[in-house]
């Protein structure tokens, strides 16, 4: 029980204690009387104070202009003439060049010259004369222009056209009459010329001497030829036979781009194609190359 006690004399509570005032009870009621009234006046939500009256903004004093590092001073400007009229007046800034009057007046003039450059394409839309054309020669000095056959039907032969069968030049460094006359005299259409087999095959032989031919190349070629003589005698119907007799033209185009034979057997091997229309001439073609290698034997290039 002592500890209780002592807990009570400390707190004041215990009647025993001859020591404690007699005023601490009223003193606390006093205490909580105050609590209480402060406690009153804030729930009952007495009136704020009112703001201090603040002067009007017109009548406040302007602020000082804050200085800072890199603040400049303010320019003082002095006046100038108009660069316009010569006018003194005060410029606001010191790049102004005109006075007000003649500022405005510029301003207007240069508003009204930019609505006149916009109504400018309405206005000007009529076309524009052309200059005129130069003066050209009248049409009836111009040479006519062939007629053009009517469609469907065929084109006319041209001039030197394979089908046509003309005579045509001998080909460069053959003899100037070569072929032109054809394989047959008088035109019987059997007995052979005597240049097929002598003037022109000789000649034709040392041309092809001359350019080197290559012997291989003059030995596959008149095989050819002969396999397709042979093939007519057995009595193949010629349409085929001269078809593949064409294909040397070909043949030896291509030989001829890859430099294996010269131009001028080319030549020769396409003018004596021209001739061949029937059994007969194919005899004559034959005839006629056998002579021409004939007079290469032992000549030409291994």
């Amino acid at each position: 029980m002592g500890s209780f006690q002592d807990a009570m004399k400390k707190a004041g509570l215990s009647s025993g204690d001859p020591e404690a005032p007699e005023t601490s009870a009223p003193d606390s009621a006093a205490g909580e009387a105050a609590g209480g009234e402060s406690r009153g006046a804030g729930e009952g939500g007495g009136e704020r104070k009112p703001h201090r009256d603040r002067p009007p903004r017109q009548d406040r004093p302007p602020r000082p202009p804050r200085e800072g590092a890199g603040d400049k001073p303010a320019e003082k400007l002095e006046d100038k003439a108009c660069a316009k009229c010569g006018t003194m007046f005060s410029p606001k800034h010191s790049k102004h060049r005109l006075c007000p009057k003649c500022a405005d007046e510029h301003f207007t003039a240069a508003k009204e010259k930019s609505a006149a450059d916009t109504a400018k394409p309405a206005e000007g839309s009529a076309p524009v004369a052309r200059p005129p054309k130069r003066d050209r020669p009248p049409r009836q000095d111009r040479p006519p222009r062939p007629e053009r056959p009517p469609q469907g039907e065929p084109h006319a032969p041209r001039e030197g056209h394979r089908e046509s069968r003309e005579p045509r030049e001998a080909p460069a460094g053959f003899p100037q009459d070569y072929l032109r006359s054809g394989y047959f005299a008088g035109g019987s259409g059997s007995v052979l010329r005597d240049q097929v087999l002598d003037s022109w095959a000789r000649n034709v032989g040392a041309l092809l001497v001359q350019r080197g031919l290559a012997a291989n190349q003059m030995r596959m070629f008149y095989a050819h030829v002969k396999r397709a003589e042979a093939s007519a005698k057995a009595g193949r119907d010629f349409n085929l036979v001269r078809e593949e007799l064409m294909k040397m033209r070909p043949v030896a185009a291509a030989r001829q781009g890859r430099r294996l034979i010269p131009g001028e057997f080319a030549d020769f091997l396409d003018r004596n194609l021209e001739l061949v229309r029937d059994a007969a001439s194919l005899r004559a073609f034959a005839e006629h190359f056998q002579a021409v290698a004939g007079y290469t034997a032992g000549r030409l290039r291994k």
